[in-house]
C-alpha cells in the first residue's frame, strides 16, 4: 500500500459510466494492482484475506451460501470521493476495516441488507442503495445509521491501517 492515489479515469477496461468504477479504483489503490473478478478474494495481506467494498452492491448469493465468501475482513468505504483531478486518495476516504461478521452485523443493524433478483434471474443479497447520484446526497437516514454502526463495530479505519503500514 505504497501508492495511495489512483487516477480512476485511467484504469484499463473501465469507463466513467461504470457504476462500480470507484470501487474498482479503491481496490486497485489498496492492492496495488487491477481488481479481481467477482467472487474472488480481493486482497491477501499478512495471510489475512480482505474484501474491498464501496457504496452499495452485491454481497453474495441468497441461496444460503456464505456472504463475502473467503474473506476474514472487509475494507468498506460507503461513499468514495474523488478530487477535482479525478483521483481517489486513500488517506482522504472515510473507510472502515471490520471483520466479515462485524461488517454484516453493521449492515443488518442499519437496515442496509436486502435481497433482490439479478438480471440473470439469480437471488442475490445486496447492500441497500443509499446514495442519490443525481442530487449527490444520501437518500435519507440510512447512510447515517450505517455510519453509526460502522464506527461502533470497526477494528480501525483505513487511514489508521495505512499509518500502521508506514
Amino acid at each position: 500500500m505504497k501508492n495511495y492515489r489512483i487516477d480512476y479515469a485511467n484504469l484499463n477496461n473501465y469507463s466513467i459510466a461504470d457504476c462500480g468504477l470507484f470501487g474498482k479504483a479503491m481496490e486497485a489503490a489498496i492492492t496495488g494492482r487491477r481488481c479481481k473478478s467477482a467472487g474472488k478474494v480481493d486482497w491477501t495481506h499478512n495471510r489475512v484475506r480482505f474484501e474491498v467494498k464501496t457504496g452499495a452492491g452485491e454481497l453474495g448469493d441468497a441461496n444460503g451460501a456464505r456472504l463475502l465468501k473467503g474473506s476474514a475482513y472487509v475494507i468498506y468505504c460507503p461513499v468514495p470521493i474523488a478530487d477535482a483531478d479525478g483521483y481517489i486518495d486513500l488517506t482522504k476516504q472515510e473507510a472502515f476495516v471490520l471483520t466479515r461478521e462485524a461488517f454484516l452485523a453493521s449492515l443488518a443493524e442499519a437496515g442496509a441488507i436486502r435481497e433482490k433478483t439479478s438480471t440473470a434471474g439469480k437471488r442475490k443479497v445486496t447492500i441497500q442503495t443509499f446514495w442519490n447520484r443525481k442530487q449527490n446526497k444520501p437518500h435519507g437516514a440510512l447512510l447515517y445509521r450505517l455510519l453509526d454502526a460502522l464506527y461502533e463495530n470497526c477494528e480501525c479505519t483505513l487511514e489508521e491501517m495505512i499509518e500502521e503500514e508506514a
